[in-house]
């Protein structure tokens, strides 16, 4: 009786040791998988006023509820060459994505609206002499699963410089 109680205690002291030290049984707490999904990849202002937001369709590829908790943006130009005084970073977000009962499926869809069009976006636009359009905008979605697994998904959208002849001519096109 006495080795019983003995193996007793020492499973369960391994088993709060092994808790404690960090490690998770990915099968037991698995980490959310998502998917992004937008119908616009390529932002063209209708007015020099009005910018554009982008809209995405995030889902949960297995279930698992998360949470979207900010998004940075990364600019380059349309060379590959970064433009890192428009860099956004960890602008927080607080967007609730509910997974599923059944971790074999896709949970609901949300809606995400971001503004890759900023203030200073609009100003090198307007105060470069050359055009430099389309400038290639990288976004990084960070999110934070309930069985505390961070992770980020990446997207990437074109935003174009206003042209109003181009707009004018839309116009009496359409």
């Amino acid at each position: 009786m006495y080795l019983i109680n003995k193996f007793i205690i020492l499973c369960c002291l391994f088993t709060v040791l092994v808790n404690l030290t960090g490690c998770s049984q990915k099968d037991l707490y698995p980490k959310a998988d998502l998917i992004i999904d937008s119908e616009t990849f390529n932002l063209i202002p209708q007015s020099a006023t009005e910018l554009p937001p982008i809209t995405y369709s995030v889902t949960p590829l297995n279930g698992v509820t998360c949470t979207l908790e900010s998004y940075s943006i990364e600019y380059s130009s349309y060379l590959k060459e970064p433009i890192p005084s428009l860099a956004l970073d960890k602008i927080p977000i607080n967007v609730r994505i509910a997974g599923t009962e059944d971790s074999s499926s896709e949970g609901e869809s949300v809606s995400l609206e971001l503004y890759p069009f900023t203030t200073g976006v609009r100003e090198l636009f307007s105060k470069s002499p050359s055009d430099i359009s389309p400038i290639l905008a990288k976004i990084t979605i960070y999110y934070r699963d309930v069985n505390s697994n961070n992770g980020s998904i990446e997207t990437y959208c074109s935003l174009f410089k206003y042209d109003s002849a181009n707009a004018e001519t839309e116009a009496t096109d359409g």
